[in-house]
């Protein structure tokens, strides 16, 4: 009876996981990340600065407590930023601590330290090509990238 019932048990589905550059392994829902990667950030109410893992993909950045190479889910998730949200990524002058940039939003800057002055260059340069893609992509759907079954008609129309 136990092994009729262990083979009547479905076998769990796999987790879609790709593995990033860094070694550490991002969960898929749809596409995989943009870029990944350690940043410390500045908290929000309390100054303080922790180091966190970050994956930007096509809809928005988030960020996690470091959890080694795992899955990123919503225990380790610490915030997300969606891209629609970000207005701009600036490279801010170094004081006490270097290859700061700051992530505008309408409602709050974030403030984050990369650990070299490449790395803040190629996530700043990663994050403007990703909002850029979000506008273009909204500009479109705004002026006519999405067609009324009546333009659709005209246009299939004029093609024959």
């Amino acid at each position: 009876q136990q092994q009729q019932q262990q083979q009547q048990k479905p076998e769990p589905i796999p987790r879609t996981r790709i593995s990033t550059m860094d070694g550490s392994d991002y969960d898929r829902k749809g596409s995989g990340p943009l870029k990944t990667g350690f940043l410390n950030k500045q908290g929000g109410m309390i100054k303080t600065w922790k180091s966190r893992e970050f994956v930007l993909t096509q809809k928005a950045l988030r960020y996690f407590t470091p959890a080694g190479a795992g899955l990123k889910d919503k225990d380790n998730e610490k915030g997300c930023i969606p891209l629609s949200m970000i207005k701009d990524v600036v490279k801010k002058a170094p004081g006490k601590r270097k290859n700061l940039f700051t992530i505008k939003t309408r409602d709050r800057d974030y403030l984050c330290e990369a650990q070299s002055e490449e790395d803040r260059e190629d996530w700043m340069s990663v994050i403007k090509k990703a909002i850029k893609g979000k506008s273009a992509n909204k500009d479109n759907n705004q002026s006519g990238g999405d067609t009324s079954a009546g333009q659709q008609q005209q246009q299939q129309q004029q093609q024959q």
